[in-house]
């Protein structure tokens, strides 16, 4: 879920990205809500909450269907 969370942030600002730059987190702060099975559909929604020089925030929720299943 935290991988799934930092690739949809990422894709978010990739367009703003040149060729030869790219992008890493230094902090992750996630709380897990609930529980998914394997073979079920996790969807992850990013907001950019903030920007101080090259320090990007993002608030991230990821669902199971309806169900919030994590935020951070």
């Amino acid at each position: 879920m935290i991988l799934l969370m930092e690739q949809v942030s990422m894709e978010g600002i990739a367009q703003h990205l040149s060729d030869s730059e790219i992008a890493v987190g230094i902090e992750v702060k996630v709380r897990h809500l609930a529980s998914a099975d394997i073979e079920d559909t996790i969807v992850a929604h990013p907001e950019l909450i903030k920007i101080d020089g090259a320090r990007l925030t993002f608030r991230v929720e990821a669902f199971e269907g309806d169900r919030k299943i994590g935020e951070g």
